[in-house]
């Protein structure tokens, strides 16, 4: 959906694919899933928050479990924006456009 909208999106299944992708592409957004084999996107922020913290305030966190305690938690401390599963694939590219123009 985000290529035929006109974004050039990077697809990875975990933190650590992402990491590489952040290492050697510029990444303007990042949107995340919460839960995900071996790490989870609280530990992909991290990385992100230490070595990109640029690219903080453009980090979107999709979940289906916010009521988790340490979902929660997370969202609460990290004031992440997030999108909540089930969603409309135009919801996310909404607001991937929204951040996308704020940063321009």
């Amino acid at each position: 959906y985000l290529a035929r909208i006109g974004m050039e999106p990077h697809a990875v299944s975990s933190v650590d694919e992402a990491i590489l992708i952040l290492k050697q592409h510029p990444v303007r957004i990042v949107v995340s899933d919460h839960k995900m084999p071996v790490k989870t996107g609280d530990a992909l922020f991290e990385y992100i928050r230490v070595n990109h913290p640029g690219l903080v305030p453009f980090f979107i966190l999709v979940t289906g479990d916010v009521l988790n305690e340490k979902s929660s938690g997370f969202i609460e401390v990290s004031k992440v924006r997030v999108i909540e599963k089930p969603f409309e694939l135009e919801k996310l590219g909404g607001l991937i456009s929204e951040l996308l123009a704020a940063k321009n």
